[in-house]
């Protein structure tokens, strides 16, 4: 929240229908994803906002992280998770990072039984979804 006062950035976290969702997912591993996909939506968004959603529906757990910054094209999208990719544009010249962060998320993500993806237009902002399944009512009493 720290970065996104300095850019003038709305920062907002909507929850929906969380009252008896439950995920199993290290805490630690968790907190680092979420700064990492945060952080990277302030980073990459000049001025505007970033909307934090979190949902349950079905059998899963959504956090959405949705963006008003650069956004990417079709062909910057397929690459993102590549380990030391990073999109090189004009845009992203004064912009610093490794291209680990989203590898190492995925990873994350992955290793804890979720799944990671991003929706992208140019100009218009990103949608990262980060989506984790449910435990089960017998798994809860155990």
């Amino acid at each position: 929240s720290v970065q996104a006062k300095e850019k003038n950035i709305v920062l907002s976290c909507v929850k929906e229908g969380l009252e008896s969702s439950v995920i199993n997912i290290d805490k630690d591993r968790f907190e680092q994803v979420l700064i990492n996909i945060i952080g990277n939506a302030v980073k990459y968004t000049p001025s505007g906002n970033v909307d934090i959603k979190v949902r349950s529906k079905n059998d899963s757990l959504f956090i959405l992280v949705k963006d008003s910054g650069i956004g990417m094209t079709a062909k910057e999208r397929e690459r993102l998770f590549e380990k030391f990719y990073r999109v090189k544009n004009a845009k992203t010249d004064s912009i610093v990072g490794t291209g680990l962060g989203l590898w190492i998320t995925k990873q994350i993500v992955e290793l804890m039984s979720g799944s990671i993806s991003v929706d992208s237009m140019e100009g218009v902002g990103s949608l990262f979804t980060i989506e984790f399944p449910l435990v089960k009512e017998k798994q809860k009493e155990s």
